[in-house]
Formats: structure tokens, sequence, C-alpha cells
């Protein structure tokens, strides 16, 4: 939890909510599982609970998060409902992924193996946040869409992601590249899946270019129990600011259900 921006951290602790967050594998401290998948991340969160005691919870992810939050609503029998914000689409979802996109992004996505992959993310940005990670963060904010440009100027968002981007990959690029993969493999779970479970969809502006509103739309298609939410004024960074009230809004669905 600290390091997320103070003044979330500082909302989330005031807000009467138990937050517990890990590490995806190989991603800060967390130990590398290669070749896992999406839907595995199922495993990593029924351990949490247990370790919790929590027989009832909900899940939550950002970005490339938010499809392991999925997966583990869709496949943990204690899970009452989801919240993800800025979520990709399962790889056979029939989009077009370059439409608005981050070149870059969509590039790894596409790699054709773990070789070229491992080069690609090299030379593109891989190395370049390991060795001085405060500065990859200003070269990519020229490339943003205006509304996270806005937000990732704010000083405090800055050293965030210059953080987090440092902490993930102080042991390297292995969970980066096999979180990549599994992103792009299948996911071993169906949205169907979800069933009537609660899921709330959260979107920035149009022009995020880190999860485009093709993806958006598709899963507001394809989850049945959706409550999709989409602020313009927003981009891919700028929904923290809403974690709170989502997970409030989770809170209240779970109770209203008698857990």
């Amino acid at each position: 939890m600290a390091d997320l921006p103070y003044r979330y951290v500082q909302e989330l602790c005031l807000g009467d909510l138990e937050l517990v967050m890990f590490d995806r594998p190989g991603y800060g401290d967390s130990t590398r599982w290669k070749g896992h998948r999406v839907g595995d991340g199922a495993v990593l969160v029924q351990a949490v609970a247990r370790a919790y005691d929590f027989d009832h919870y909900s899940t939550a992810g950002r970005s490339g998060g938010a499809p392991y939050a999925l997966g583990a609503a869709a496949l943990c029998p204690g899970v009452v409902n989801a919240a993800v914000f800025g979520c990709r689409t399962p790889p056979n979802a029939d989009i077009d992924r370059f439409n608005g996109a981050s070149l870059v992004n969509e590039m790894l996505i596409g790699a054709a193996d773990e070789e070229t992959l491992v080069e690609s993310f090299r030379s593109t940005s891989g190395q370049a946040i390991i060795d001085n990670p405060l500065a990859v963060v200003r070269t990519i904010i020229p490339n943003l869409g205006p509304s996270d440009r806005r937000v990732t100027l704010e000083p405090e968002v800055n050293r965030y992601l210059a953080a987090s981007h440092m902490n993930a990959l102080k042991k390297g690029s292995a969970g980066r590249i096999d979180n990549i993969f599994a992103l792009r493999s299948p996911w071993c779970f169906e949205l169907s899946d979800l069933g009537d479970k609660l899921t709330y969809l959260i979107q920035g502006a149009a022009d995020d270019q880190f999860t485009t509103p093709e993806h958006f739309i598709y899963l507001s298609d394809n989850i049945p129990n959706c409550r999709p939410i989409k602020r313009l004024d927003m981009g891919h960074m700028g929904t923290m600011a809403l974690e709170l009230k989502c997970f409030r809004a989770l809170a209240r669905d779970a109770f209203s259900k008698g857990y």
C-alpha cells in the first residue's frame, strides 16, 4: 500500500475497509511463476483469503492486474463481486487492438515469441526503467493522451509511477515478460463464468492508449452482470481517484446480499 499515491492510501485507511494487496508473480518480491495463466491468479487470491480468514470478499484490479481480478471473481467461490479499472479483453476477443492504442504497448503484446518479446521490452523501456525509472516516466508523458498526461504530471502521481516501476522490476523483467504472455494466452476462464456476480467496469477517456474503448465495449457486452462506468474526464491513470468509491459500492452490494 505504501507505493500508492499518499492521498489514495489515506482515503483507503480512513474508509473502514480491509484492503489486502499483493504483487503479481515475478513483480516486486513475489516469486516468479513462469508459464502461469491469468486464471491461475485465483490460486493466489484463495491463498491470501485463507491466510486472512476471509470467507467472502471482493476482488479488484487495475490495468494489467485487472484480468487477474476478473479471473479470481470467476473462479473463486468466496468472491462476491469485483471491480476492474482499465481492463484488457481476452486474447480471443474480436476487436481492433491497434485503434488508438500505444504502439509500444501493443507491440509487446503481439511479439511473436519470448526471445523477441524480451528484446522488444529491453529496447523500448525495460532496462531503462530499471536504470532510471523517473526519467522513463518523463519520456512517456509526451506520448500520452491529454487525459493521462494531465494526471501523470501531478508530482505525487509522477513519483508513484516511478517508484512502482522500479519496485516491480527490481528483480529484472522476467515477471513482466511472464505477465505479457499470460495476458495474450488463453485466460483459462470465460467472462460468462462471472455469472451473476456484480462487476464494476471502470474506463477512462477515449484517449486512453493502454486499454482503448474497444476493450471497454467488448467487456461491457460480455460480462453478464456488468456495471460500466466511463469517465471522459479521466485517463487510464486518473481512475485511481474512483477506487475508494468503487470499493465502498462493492461493500454495500455484499452487505445487501447478506454477507
